[in-house]
């Protein structure tokens, strides 16, 4: 979950500029799509990785407590974020090709979570490794997604520049 919350974070991060004055329909919608649909959202999953972390990891208590917060707040919250994500209008075939691997990546931790308080209410070990694996895969999607949308701005003349 680490590994996700610092590509999230990165993705935070980027602010687009763009490479030329001209812009073709493609280009244009990258830009809204980064600048004006995705960062709002990466926000929002942001609130959620730190409700997540608020009971895991060093701010971990007790099974109880941490299966609350995933049942209560974390898995309704990525249930809704993720049909916000799904909702984004994409026209582009490339530009859509690509928010799918974030549609998958999320659907991935999505499964994780709830396999997650599956396992604490079952206090089952075998479970929680079950759930880290797909975390794996979660956070394997999401870097494939962030370089994938690093090779569209490439490809279109997008720059994406670092605030860090």
């Amino acid at each position: 979950m680490k590994k996700l919350i610092i590509l999230i974070s990165t993705m935070l991060l980027f602010n687009v500029l763009m490479g030329c004055s001209k812009t073709d329909p493609v280009t244009e919608e990258l830009l809204s799509y980064i600048n004006e649909q995705m960062v709002p959202l990466f926000t929002e999953e942001q609130e959620l990785v730190n409700t997540y972390e608020s009971v895991t990891g060093a701010n971990f208590t007790d099974d109880e407590t941490t299966y609350n917060v995933l049942v209560d707040k974390v898995i309704p919250g990525y249930n809704e974020f993720t049909g916000k994500v799904e909702s984004v209008k994409i026209e582009s075939k490339e530009l859509r090709e690509v928010h799918n691997i974030y549609i998958d990546g999320l659907n991935r931790q999505n499964s994780a979570l709830t396999t997650i308080a599956y396992a604490l209410e079952e206090q089952d070990i075998k479970t929680i490794t079950e759930a880290n694996e797909k975390l794996s895969e979660a956070r394997k999607m999401m870097r494939e997604y962030q370089d994938k949308v690093k090779e569209l701005a490439e490809k279109y003349k997008v720059k994406l520049k670092s605030n860090s």
